[in-house]
């Protein structure tokens, strides 16, 4: 359920398919479990530097700034750092770059979903 929903929300980012306002994204997003919803929202940064659109990535940044927990403040303000610096360099144009951050965030934190995701099953397996 969760997978699908994101592929729905993917699917409305793909700019080549429905170009709808990075907002309406962001908010079908926000009904996913917090991995997942940071998943799409660094796949739709993606899709804006992909297509150099500047609104778009301050969009997305601003959600990511503003859904930081600075209860856990060293972790918060290290992404607030790395976020800050994202909006400086896309509204420099350095589209690339913030895309080369996005990929890597998106990696990891995919890496990451996919082992908390086998980790269970491989655990039921051997009981």
């Amino acid at each position: 359920m969760k997978r699908q929903a994101l592929q729905v929300a993917l699917t409305m980012m793909d700019t080549t398919i429905a170009p709808g306002p990075a907002e309406q994204v962001i908010t079908e997003l926000r009904a996913l479990d917090p991995a997942h919803r940071l998943l799409g929202l660094y796949d739709l940064a993606l899709c804006g530097c992909a297509s150099s659109d500047l609104n778009r990535v301050v969009v997305v940044l601003h959600e990511l700034i503003s859904s930081l927990d600075f209860r856990h403040s060293e972790i918060a303000e290290s992404f607030h750092r790395l976020y800050t610096f994202c909006l400086e360099q896309a509204g420099a144009g350095a589209f690339e770059r913030v895309a080369f951050i996005f990929h890597d965030l998106r990696d990891t934190l995919q890496r990451a979903v996919d082992e908390q995701t086998v980790a269970p099953v491989s655990a039921a397996a051997a009981s």
